[in-house]
């Protein structure tokens, strides 16, 4: 295509729930490549809720904020928070769609950026971006890794790949019919480009984050017995097949006895 990727209008969108300080990560990211970014606030927790609203005080001309009116059960806080995102997530994402429509009114977007608020892509999405472009795909899966207690180990058991950078249209809808992983309408199957490690999962990058996903889903005491790969640097900076080589060694150690040796 005739655009660079320094021309292209690049626009985010994001949800920000419970996330926490994980949140200033994705927003981060987000604001290396998007000339706007799109935030829906939905069963937030006054940490999260601020957050957000720091960043759109700060950056004025970026931020619009969303706060959610899609009213479906259960609307509560613990465990129970995961069966409404379940329950309610494509209603959630079609309102961050919607507002990505009426900038696209405004000015017509090449690529939409949607990770989830505690993902990050890595600084290698530059080179993912300008194949994307140039090539007949108007869409991507990315699988994410897991890092664990920092950016430099990654955890086994990742989550499954999710759609998320789309060549932009206006009939993008995250509605009927219902599909998983992210894959909105319209886009068809021949049309997805499937990547592996291009984004990271920072849902256990923390103490605290990993007491808060406790929160959320529960605890899960088959994890303490997961594998962990030491990089010996930030993921983040590390190419996919630096990565998938990582992975294909020996781990340097399970997750039991990581954290017996660092916390006791």
């Amino acid at each position: 295509m005739e655009k660079t990727l320094k021309e292209l209008n690049i626009v985010g969108a994001t949800l920000a729930s419970r996330e926490g300080e994980l949140l200033r990560y994705c927003l981060d990211d987000l604001l290396k490549y998007c000339g706007k970014i799109v935030v829906v606030l939905d069963n937030f927790d006054i940490d999260t809720e601020n957050i957000v609203k720091e960043y759109a005080e700060k950056y004025r001309d970026i931020f619009i904020i969303k706060y959610s009116e899609v009213q479906c059960w259960p609307f509560a806080v613990g465990n129970v928070h995961k069966k409404r995102l379940r329950l309610c997530q494509h209603a959630i994402r079609q309102q961050a769609l919607d507002e990505v429509k009426i900038l696209n009114d405004e000015k017509k977007i090449d690529i939409l950026l949607f990770p989830d608020g505690d993902e990050v892509f890595t600084n290698y999405l530059p080179n993912l971006l300008s194949f994307f472009w140039d090539n007949d795909f108007k869409v991507i899966a990315l699988r994410p890794i897991t890092i664990f207690d920092g950016f430099d180990k990654i955890r086994e058991k990742t989550l499954f790949p999710h759609c998320h950078i789309f060549k932009y249209t206006p009939g993008i809808s995250a509605e009927s019919p219902l599909r998983s992983k992210l894959f909105y309408q319209p886009y068809l199957n021949v049309e997805k480009m499937a990547v592996e490690y291009y984004s990271v999962h920072l849902t256990l990058l923390t103490e605290d984050s990993r007491k808060r996903r406790e929160e959320y889903a529960g605890a899960n005491e088959e994890a303490l017995n997961y594998k962990l790969w030491k990089t010996g640097e930030d993921v983040r900076d590390l190419s996919p097949d630096i990565i998938r080589s990582i992975l294909s060694y020996k781990h340097s150690f399970l997750v039991k006895d990581y954290l017996k040796e660092k916390y006791g």
